[in-house]
């Protein structure tokens, strides 16, 4: 099998959606996303606030969304399509990335500067009682790295799993045995923040896959530097493993 270390990740579609969009228009502009991506493609969303109604406005349009609360706790939970996630664990393994440089970005995307941005002016903070905060600048937005974030946690095993390859690669693969399967599979996620008078709705699609060179492609992808601010480096898992989902509670 291939190493966790021997994957790549890669940014194809970063968007920020207009602020006071209606309900029902952020739904069919995460639809015709989702119409884009292969058939499996996992739908990540912010279940804090506003996320909550969406959840339902997702699963009536036919998407099958995992809502992910955002917490300012130590433990991740999970029960069915809904789990509750510290934010530390989310922007922790987005730095992982960053630091060890297998995140790449399509260098075209029109939202790519504003995703740089908001990466320089994320800081991280210790709280009195000695847990890790992540949050922006004064005056900054967060809505594109915290749709980024989600991407980057579930793709490295955050419902401890890897996902899912599409339908269409998995056959594929079936034919041409194990090795073969490794090195074709390539697995999509998009991760939306919810935003409505003040942060923007952020979507970001995100893909893993083996870091085998790809001519075709490596052209138009750059890699992402650390540009979080402070001395961040990759520091072990420390929370705890995905346990029943209680009522959530805090924020982010």
């Amino acid at each position: 099998m291939i190493s966790s270390r021997s994957y790549q990740y890669r940014i194809g579609w970063l968007q920020r959606l207009p602020l006071r969009m209606p309900y029902p228009a952020i739904v069919a502009a995460i639809g015709a996303v989702m119409r884009r991506l292969p058939r499996g493609a996992t739908l990540l969303i912010d279940n804090t606030g506003i996320g909550r109604a969406m959840f339902d406005l997702l699963l009536d349009d036919g998407l099958s969304p995992l809502g992910v609360a955002i917490t300012s706790g130590i433990q991740t939970h999970q029960e069915g399509a809904r789990v509750s996630v510290p934010k530390a664990t989310l922007v922790g393994k987005l730095i992982a990335l960053t630091q060890s440089r297998r995140l790449k970005v399509h260098g075209d995307l029109k939202e790519w500067p504003v995703l740089r941005r908001e990466l320089q002016n994320f800081r991280p903070e210790i709280t009195p009682s000695g847990r890790e905060t992540w949050n922006a600048a004064s005056g900054s937005h967060d809505d594109l790295i915290i749709a980024t974030a989600l991407c980057s946690w579930y793709l490295q095993g955050g419902t401890g799993g890897w996902g899912a390859p599409s339908p269409f690669l998995a056959a594929l693969a079936a034919g041409l045995g194990a090795r073969a399967a490794e090195m074709i599979t390539e697995t999509f996620c998009v991760g939306v923040d919810f935003g409505q008078s003040i942060d923007n709705t952020a979507i970001c699609v995100m893909s893993k896959l083996p870091a085998v060179p790809d001519p075709g492609r490596d052209g138009f992808y750059e890699k992402v530097e650390p540009e979080v601010s402070g001395d961040t480096v990759e520091r072990p898992e420390t929370v705890a493993p995905t346990t029943p989902h209680p009522e959530v509670g805090g924020g982010r």
